[in-house]
């Protein structure tokens, strides 16, 4: 998340400060109670390297912002709701600002990840509208909250969600990663037996 942040910044011309992600287990219903009106969800989907997918919820009045920044720097006030070319503005900073992840997390994993573009929807999660169970079918999920200022616009938490298992497989590619590496040092510190070239 933190390396999305120099993206994020250069694409909206504006000092961008994410906070350290703060990570727990939660329940999908419990998340679904915290975004009760509308507001947008980017599902992305990673193709290679890890197999997956995890969501990132973004309040109705961020995205307006992010998409009003995009397309001017003018930030409107409205009761609107968003148009599809604000959503495609936000669609193509999102897409930014995965991109720079998944790159940072290749770095860190020591594997070549690619993901899919994201996949942008308007929604209400409210009682009787959408359900994010049409996102991610499994009732426990861990979600990553952080919080996201730009220069006075927007401050809010956001927050990343990944089914558990996609989870564990960050961690053990993660786990195997650090093994590899720390058997590579002891290799390399490993003296040469007398005559051995």
């Amino acid at each position: 998340i933190g390396s999305a942040t120099t993206s994020i910044s250069k694409l909206l011309e504006k000092k961008v400060n994410i906070t350290t992600p703060t990570v727990c287990t939660s329940k999908i219903s419990d998340l679904q109670k915290m975004y009760p009106n509308p507001c947008v969800i980017v599902s992305i989907e990673y193709v290679s390297g890890l197999q997956g997918m995890n969501l990132l919820i973004i309040k109705e009045e961020d995205a307006r912002i992010i998409a009003d920044l995009m397309m001017g720097g003018v930030v409107t006030e409205t009761d609107e709701k968003l148009s599809e070319i604000q959503l495609s503005a936000v669609s193509e900073c999102m897409n930014q600002m995965m991109g720079s992840s998944a790159t940072a997390l290749s770095q860190l994993l020591n594997v070549s990840i690619v993901i899919s573009p994201p996949s942008i929807k308007y929604v209400d999660l409210g009682e009787g509208y959408s359900d994010l169970r049409d996102f991610i079918q499994e009732e426990n999920v861990v979600a990553i909250a952080f919080r996201m200022e730009i220069e006075g616009l927007i401050e809010s938490e956001l927050v990343q969600v990944m089914p558990i298992e996609f989870a564990d497989q960050v961690v053990e590619t993660l786990l195997n990663s650090i093994a590899a590496m720390e058997s590579s040092d002891m290799d390399d510190d490993t003296p040469e037996k007398e005559g051995e070239e």
